[in-house]
């Protein structure tokens, strides 16, 4: 496994997704990072590669926050009202 000091960006890849997408545990964008990171390993051209781990990882991120705020609204619904309560009531 390559270790996190080697992956160039790392630290600031992961602190900005967990700025952006709070709801989601650090332990998950970490893991996330390094696995989209392995997919690049490769790569004749290095330059670009923490730009695409970004963009690769935000993307995924994405989903992952839109599932975790549907399960937080579908906690806070209430059997038979017409509609669940926000966070922010």
């Amino acid at each position: 496994m390559v270790e996190k000091s080697d992956l160039p960006h790392f630290g600031d890849i992961v602190e900005a997704m967990i700025a952006r997408y709070p709801l989601l545990a650090r332990p998950t964008v970490e893991r996330l990072v390094e696995s989209v990171h392995a997919h690049f390993a490769d790569a004749r051209v290095q330059t670009f590669v923490p730009i695409l781990v970004r963009r690769e990882v935000e993307s995924r991120l994405r989903y992952l926050d839109l599932d975790q705020r549907r399960q937080s609204n579908s906690a806070l619904h209430i059997p038979g009202s017409r509609r669940a309560l926000s966070a922010t009531q």
